[in-house]
């Protein structure tokens, strides 16, 4: 690979990354009313942890297809299924956030990712709320910590989609450097 063609490759998941960065963050109101909503979020139990996943991201909930197991992938995919029309990564929840549980995990929740969808595997899908300013733990690191943007004060981690768009458990060194051998 040339270098011209690795700088645009490089160039390239750059801008995909501060898109996602971009999406993940809250909504910036006019008003800094407590009331205002900053995520709308799908609730998910994996393990004994609650997870809110935005909800502009989500595909679609299903029951967690046959997975086919495939060699040398990262730590928490467990292999791919069809699933939303398409061949997706499966990703156990459980493995990603270290939340020990049964698996399999019953329910796969569709995500859109750049470059298409990945089903990330959950135990429980709980429903959909509006996440408040007042709802946030103002204790919480402002720019969160791994793969939680924020957290509630009732404790749901707010998934960071740009974290998790780059996290070494999900993505392949291939798929990372634009593939190619």
């Amino acid at each position: 690979m040339s270098r011209g063609s690795d700088t645009a490759a490089r160039t390239a998941a750059d801008i995909l990354s501060e898109r996602a960065k971009a999406l993940a963050k809250p909504r910036e109101d006019q008003t800094s009313d407590a009331k205002t909503v900053v995520w709308e979020v799908a609730v998910v139990r994996v393990g004994h942890q609650l997870w809110g996943l935005p909800l502009h991201a989500l595909e679609r909930v299903l029951r967690t297809p046959p997975v086919t197991p495939l060699p040398g992938q990262p730590s928490a995919v467990i292999g791919v299924a069809h699933a939303f029309g398409e061949l997706v990564s499966v990703v156990s929840g459980q493995r990603l956030f270290d939340a020990p549980g049964t698996e399999p995990e019953p329910w796969v929740v569709g995500l859109v990712m750049e470059p298409g969808v990945v089903a990330l595997a959950v135990d429980e899908v709980m429903g959909a709320r509006r996440v408040t300013r007042d709802a946030l733990d103002a204790s919480w690191p402002p720019h969160g910590e791994g793969l939680i943007t924020a957290r509630t004060l009732d404790h749901v981690a707010i998934l960071d989609l740009a974290a998790l768009r780059v996290d070494a458990r999900i993505v392949t060194e291939q798929a990372a450097g634009g593939g190619g051998a």
